[in-house]
């Protein structure tokens, strides 16, 4: 999402200074009250919190309420709540899920799968359905952006009331570590995306049908209100 804004609505392009991070053409706002974030990551956000005109900000673990924020940066919090429009990414839980199983267990070994999946399937809840509740929100679904790509930005056009480029620009993705490390030397590279090598495995393949009907009762009701019916 963050690079179909920029590549797609001049008012919200960035670029940052040759060899500085990808995160610099955003704002990860996690960084504020993320323990393992550093002094640079943090000074670096700053940075381009100020140094664009229509920042655009990315959170993974921001509260809907901005507690977590609030409570080390309220100057921030009260400029997101006063000022800023949200767009929330949704995706397919299952999808979700597989993605995120992956990512956990590249460096922690997760004892009971049946248990952090229940979990992570009713976080998965609470997370889409508070910031859906959130005032000037915009909820956009994932396969939406790749499949109809001129609808998600008249919708964002409407919604952001910024005037968007007439062709239609879907981000190139990273074919490589290599071509990920060459866009830190741009000013202005069209994809941020944190490239991973390998695919994540089918949630099917991870649990047994009993875990995964559990699962479904938990974001079952929340995804067909999105348009997941297969859930």
């Amino acid at each position: 999402m963050i690079d179909l804004l920029r590549c797609n609505f001049h008012e919200l392009e960035s670029k940052k200074a040759p060899f500085v991070s990808l995160d610099a053409l955003y704002v990860p706002v996690d960084v504020f009250f993320l323990n393992n974030a550093t002094h640079k990551m943090r000074s670096r956000a700053e940075a381009s919190l100020n140094r664009h005109q229509t920042p655009i900000l990315k959170t993974h673990y921001l509260d809907q309420n901005l507690d977590n924020l609030r409570c080390v940066r309220a100057d921030i919090a009260e400029w997101i709540d006063g000022s800023v429009k949200t767009i929330n990414v949704v995706r397919n839980p299952c999808d979700v899920m597989a993605s995120f199983l992956a990512f956990e267990k590249s460096f922690r070994v997760i004892k009971d799968q049946r248990e952090w999946l229940n979990l992570s399937g009713a976080n998965w809840v609470r997370h889409v359905t508070g910031w859906a509740g959130r005032q000037n929100c915009l909820t956009v679904r994932f396969e939406d952006i790749l499949c109809d790509t001129s609808l998600v930005l008249d919708q964002l056009e409407v919604f952001l009331q910024c005037e968007r480029e007439t062709l239609v620009r879907l981000p190139p993705k990273f074919r490589s570590r290599w071509d990920a490390r060459l866009a830190r030397v741009k000013i202005n590279s069209l994809c941020t995306e944190i490239y991973v090598t390998g695919d994540s495995t089918p949630l099917a393949d991870c649990f047994n049908d009993s875990d995964l009907n559990e699962f479904k009762d938990i974001v079952g009701p929340t995804a067909k209100k999105l348009g997941y019916d297969s859930i």
